[in-house]
């Protein structure tokens, strides 16, 4: 087994990123086809060094690693690069997403044309059925450096921008109306009815929605990534229904009902989507009697959400949550459990880059947070998701109450935390390397590089990253 066939799919979705990133900044098609097939004779040749099969092992692996990679060059390249005509448009929808926008609101409605961005002067709220009548533009990139509305909402699957007028319809509504309005009625009841603490919790978990101080605690902690909707999440919610008998043994692939369920009522983050992917991935192949390796299951699962919607290769929240999987997988897999230190110390110098461009900084106090918020987390909202169920099904508080109090002590140690390491890391070229190198030993370690071969390896990865970010193509002024 060599590093091609450890995990087939990584190139190709390297591939799908690759077209994206060369169609959005107006490199031509066929250079990018090149770089293909240049990485994919490089790997070929990497394998037959180091594979035990030799030639015999690539012989049919390799065709198809071709194959799916030229197939993710062009969806990504051609994705990106075609864009809605301006035209005139009358038509109905349902809202299936809704936020704040400034001093209004701003909405995703699903219409004949697809998902249309909308900034709504009337109050809209998910699940209304509206009737939009105007005009449909594209989406335009940002002109600086600012916030780029474009990957914003071309990453949660928007085609176009609305612009005109928007009237919320009454009458009877379809199953996703009814499902999204059902969704809206539990999350106005966490908000209204559970503890402050406990509410931030469990909307973060169940709804992807942010409270503001809590947000800003965790962004002082270095740990912003415990609320948002991620694999974290994702895993617990297959652990705990895997302790249901119905979801053991042969069954286990009963576990994607629970597994989409809540993808669905977190409101398909692109981190969840990576999880649940990956996570489906590894449901098929135990329910068909198949080994399941780390690596290959993180790029299957990268390539089929990048395939579905490339402009998620530049979604911050999808590139930090590949990054970190793929140190965890490589670094836990050499480490082990005793190395649980070194290996969230690495998780926080491979996301560095990423974390300290799009957040102005990296809390140096995350070094040490994190190991503690993990295990934390995972006992604490085991129990918080199943007592706040009690509590809302009884109409009382006392079964959260407990929780809440434990919330408030972790905050508090963590301040503690904080106030001992102040200090903040800005982003930095030369640290940005030590990341790149982290990264990359993380990767090759997943994919069975060892000893001189490992070595090597790293060199020729990070000469062909600082080639690739010369080139502008790393995706880093996305959400």
């Amino acid at each position: 087994m060599g590093p091609l066939a450890e995990a087939p799919a990584l190139l190709p979705a390297l591939s799908v990123v690759l077209g994206a990133s060369a169609a959005r900044t107006q490199v031509p098609l066929w250079p990018c086809l090149a770089a293909v097939l240049a990485l994919w004779g490089g790997a070929c040749l990497i394998h037959l060094l180091v594979a035990q099969g030799g030639p015999r092992g690539l012989s049919w692996v390799a065709p198809w690693v071709l194959a799916f990679s030229l197939l993710g060059l062009l969806r990504g390249y051609w994705a990106v690069e075609r864009r809605i005509e301006p035209s005139e448009v009358r038509c109905q929808g349902i809202v299936v997403h809704e936020r704040t926008w400034g001093r209004g609101q701003a909405g995703l409605v699903s219409t004949p044309l697809g998902r249309l961005v909308v900034i709504s002067r009337v109050p809209i709220s998910e699940g209304d059925r509206v009737e939009l009548s105007g005009r449909v533009v594209p989406l335009e990139p940002p002109e600086g450096d600012g916030f780029d509305q474009e990957v914003y909402w071309r990453s949660q699957g928007a085609v176009g921008a609305f612009e005109g007028g928007i009237s919320v319809l009454q009458g009877e509504s379809g199953v996703l109306s009814r499902l999204l309005k059902m969704r809206l009625h539990l999350e106005r009841r966490v908000l209204l009815e559970l503890p402050p603490l406990c509410r931030g919790y469990v909307a973060a978990a169940l709804f992807g929605l942010r409270d503001q101080e809590l947000t800003e605690a965790h962004r002082r902690w270095g740990t912003s990534h415990v609320l948002a909707v991620s694999g974290f999440h994702v895993g617990l919610v297959l652990l705990g229904f895997s302790l249901i008998p119905l979801f053991r043994g042969p069954r286990s692939i009963w576990l994607s009902i629970p597994l989409w369920g809540y993808v669905a009522l977190a409101g398909f983050s692109a981190s969840a989507v990576r999880a649940a992917a990956m996570a489906q991935v590894g449901l098929l192949g135990v329910a068909l009697g198949r080994g399941v390796r780390g690596m290959g299951l993180l790029a299957s699962g990268a390539y089929g959400v990048l395939m579905v919607n490339p402009w998620l290769g530049f979604n911050i929240g999808f590139m930090l949550s590949v990054s970190s999987v793929a140190v965890l997988l490589g670094y836990g897999a050499r480490l082990g459990g005793a190395g649980y230190p070194l290996i969230s110390a690495a998780v926080w110098f491979a996301t560095y880059p990423l974390v300290s461009r799009w957040f102005g900084f990296a809390p140096l106090v995350g070094l040490l947070s994190n190991l503690l918020a993990m295990p934390f987390f995972t006992v604490y909202l085991g129990l918080l998701i199943p007592a706040s169920a009690l509590a809302l099904a009884l109409g009382v508080d006392w079964p959260v109450l407990p929780l809440e109090w434990v919330a408030e002590a972790y905050g508090g140690f963590m301040d503690l935390l904080w106030r001992a390491f102040p200090r903040v890391i800005p982003y930095h070229p030369a640290l940005e390397m030590v990341s790149l190198w982290v990264l990359a030993l993380g990767i090759l370690l997943g994919l069975g590089f060892r000893g001189r071969r490992l070595w090597v390896a790293v060199g020729l990865v990070v000469i062909s990253s600082l080639a690739f970010l010369w080139m502008g193509g790393y995706p880093l002024n996305g959400v």
